[in-house]
């Protein structure tokens, strides 16, 4: 590959690209969930180096709101399994 400017007829660029190509067969299967609950703590999902098969849902995060004895409310917004 050669790159010229053409106005000067300078700067030439030399050079191979190469584009490697893998098989979804050079990896591992993602076996985890594919539909995720939010929690209120951390969490990681092991798809490192491992090929999905489906895209991966986040559902939305849980909201309870409940009438209390002192005449308000009480919201609890997520949850920990």
């Amino acid at each position: 590959m050669s790159i010229t400017d053409t106005k000067t007829g300078g700067c030439t660029l030399r050079g191979t690209i190469h584009v490697g190509h893998f098989s979804s067969s050079d990896y591992l299967p993602y076996e985890g969930d594919y539909e995720i609950d939010p929690l209120i703590t951390p969490q990681v999902l092991s798809t490192r180096n491992k090929v999905m098969t489906d895209d991966l849902t986040i559902l939305s995060i849980s909201y309870q709101e409940v009438s209390n004895a002192s005449g308000g409310k009480t919201v609890t917004i997520g949850r920990d399994i």
